[in-house]
C-alpha cells in the first residue's frame, strides 16, 4: 500500500523524550459548569450555567460504573494522576477503539541486514501492534494499587459523567473571546539572557502541536445495579483494560477528536500558518489504512502567549533574586512557572479560534510532495467547534471517556524538541437543541 510510506511515527529514541516532562503540568484538574476557571492544568469546563451538571466516575465493589454526586463544580485534583502524562509516546487512532503502536526495525531484522531499512525506522503499518483492549493505555485516575506501576501508558484516558436536567443539550469543544478561558494546549516559553537582561521567548514545542484529546461516547444503556441516585437510566458502556473489544456493543458509538494548534508548525517555517491534514491509522471494512476523520474533528488554530506574560516575568525575576534564586535562565523559568504562577497560566494565553467547517477545511487542502496543506486565512472560524460531541438527553446521565495522546501521524510529531513542558485546558461548551 503506497500510503504506508507516508507514516509519520518516528523510530528514534529522541522522540520518546518529547513528553517526558509533561508531568510538570499543574496538579490541579477540574470539571466545572462555571464560566470561570477555578484551577489550572488538565481542566474540563462545561458552559451553560446550571444547565449542565457533572460527576466523577465511581466504580463500586462489583466493578459497576456509576456517577458520583452531580454538581456544577467537580474538583478532580485528588482523582487525576497527571504524572501519567509523562509516559505518553506516539500512537495513532481514528476511532478511540483501536490504537496502533509503531514497531521499529532492529539489527535482527532481515531488512536491516540486507540494507533495505535503517535501525530505528518504523516498519510498515501492517506490522504495527493493534491494541483494541486498552493494553497500552493508562488511566489518569489515581490508584493506590501497585498493579499500575508497570502500566504502559502510551496513551491516557479518564471517565466522567454529564447530565442535562432541564432540556436536551449538545456539547462542543470551545474556545473563548475572554482571555483566561477556553480550550488550549500550549508549550511553556523559554528564557533568553543577554546583557540587557532576561526575557521570555517562544520556543519550538512540537509536542503541543501533535497532542490530541478524544471524546469517546457510547450511548448504550448502562447497568444501574447498586446505583441509588435519582436517575433511572444511565448511558455509556466501555471496556476495561484487557477486555476484548468484541465483548462490547459499539453500534451507538462516536469519537470526536480535538486537534489544537492546527496551523502551528514551529519547526517547519514553510508550513507554519497552514493546516496540514493528518490521516490517522484505522480500519474501514476490515482494511487497515489511513482514514479521513473530517466528520469527527475539531480543529483549533494556534494558541499564543499574550504579551502581558513578559511584564509578569520581569516582576518574577526581581522577586526570585530577592529570594536568592540562582540567576540563570533555567532557574528563573522554573521559578516563574512553578513558584510565582503556580502553573496557572491561562490568563496569559490567547486561545485560538476553531475552523467552523472541517469538511471545507479538508476540501481546501492541496497535496504537494505527499503533504496535504490548506490555507486557513480565509476560512470561517468561530469560538466553538461545530462538531458535536454528544446530544444529551434530558435527565439521562451520559458517561464520556476522554483520551489524551500524541498522534504519531501528525507531521509535527517529531520529538526533536526533547524534554518540554505543556499547559492544557479543555472547555466543553453547550448549545441548546432546537
Amino acid at each position: 500500500m503506497n500510503k504506508q510510506n507516508k507514516i509519520n511515527l518516528l523510530g528514534t529514541v529522541g522522540m520518546l523524550m518529547s513528553a517526558v516532562m509533561m508531568v510538570v503540568m499543574s496538579s490541579y484538574a477540574w470539571m466545572t459548569a462555571s464560566t470561570s476557571p477555578v484551577a489550572e492544568g488538565v481542566q474540563v469546563m462545561v458552559g451553560g450555567g446550571n444547565t449542565i451538571m457533572l460527576a466523577a466516575d465511581v466504580v463500586d465493589e462489583n466493578g459497576v460504573h456509576h456517577p458520583d454526586t452531580f454538581s456544577a463544580d467537580l474538583n478532580l485534583s485528588q482523582l487525576v494522576d497527571l504524572s501519567a502524562l509523562s509516559k505518553l509516546q506516539p500512537v495513532s487512532t481514528a476511532d478511540g477503539l483501536r490504537w496502533y503502536i509503531p514497531e521499529y526495525y532492529s539489527s535482527e531484522d532481515e531488512a536491516v541486514q540486507n540494507h533495505l531499512a535503517m535501525i530505528g525506522a518504523t516498519k510498515p503499518v501492517s506490522e504495527f501492534t493493534e491494541d483494541d483492549s486498552l493494553v497500552y493505555a493508562d488511566s489518569c485516575i489515581r490508584s493506590d494499587s501497585d498493579d499500575d506501576a508497570d502500566a504502559s501508558g502510551r496513551y491516557l484516558y479518564l471517565d466522567f459523567w454529564v447530565v442535562s436536567p432541564e432540556k436536551d443539550y449538545e456539547l462542543h469543544v470551545s474556545s473563548s473571546e475572554e482571555q483566561g478561558q477556553g480550550s488550549f494546549v500550549i508549550g511553556w516559553q523559554d528564557v533568553s539572557s543577554d546583557d540587557a537582561g532576561m526575557e521570555l521567548v517562544d520556543a519550538p514545542v512540537t509536542t503541543a502541536e501533535s497532542i490530541r484529546v478524544g471524546f469517546l461516547v457510547n450511548q448504550n444503556t448502562a447497568e444501574t445495579s447498586g446505583y441509588d441516585g435519582k436517575y433511572p437510566v444511565l448511558r455509556g458502556m466501555y471496556q476495561e483494560p484487557g477486555q476484548a473489544l468484541e465483548d462490547f456493543y459499539y453500534d451507538l458509538n462516536s469519537f470526536t477528536i480535538y486537534e489544537p494548534n492546527g496551523d502551528a508548525h514551529s519547526e517547519n517555517e514553510a508550513l507554519d500558518g497552514k493546516y496540514v491534514t493528518t490521516s490517522p491509522i484505522g480500519r474501514r471494512d476490515g482494511e487497515l489504512g489511513l482514514l479521513n476523520i473530517s466528520d469527527r474533528l475539531c480543529v483549533q488554530l494556534s494558541n499564543l502567549w499574550d504579551s502581558s506574560a513578559q511584564s509578569e516575568f520581569a516582576a518574577s525575576v526581581i522577586e526570585a533574586r530577592n529570594h536568592g534564586v540562582e540567576d540563570t535562565p533555567e532557574a528563573m523559568r522554573e521559578y516563574f512557572y512553578i513558584t510565582r504562577l503556580q502553573k496557572q497560566v491561562s490568563r496569559y494565553v490567547n486561545t485560538g479560534m476553531f475552523i467552523t467547517d472541517t469538511d471545507q477545511l479538508y476540501h481546501a487542502g492541496v497535496e504537494r510532495n505527499g503533504v496535504v496543506t490548506a490555507d486557513v486565512s480565509t476560512l470561517p472560524r468561530s469560538g466553538a467547534s461545530n462538531t458535536r460531541i454528544i446530544k444529551l438527553e434530558k435527565n439521562v446521565p451520559q458517561r464520556i471517556r476522554m483520551f489524551i495522546w500524541m498522534e504519531g501521524q501528525d507531521i509535527d510529531c517529531t520529538g526533536s524538541t526533547g524534554i518540554c513542558q505543556l499547559a492544557m485546558n479543555i472547555e466543553l461548551a453547550g448549545a441548546t437543541v432546537n
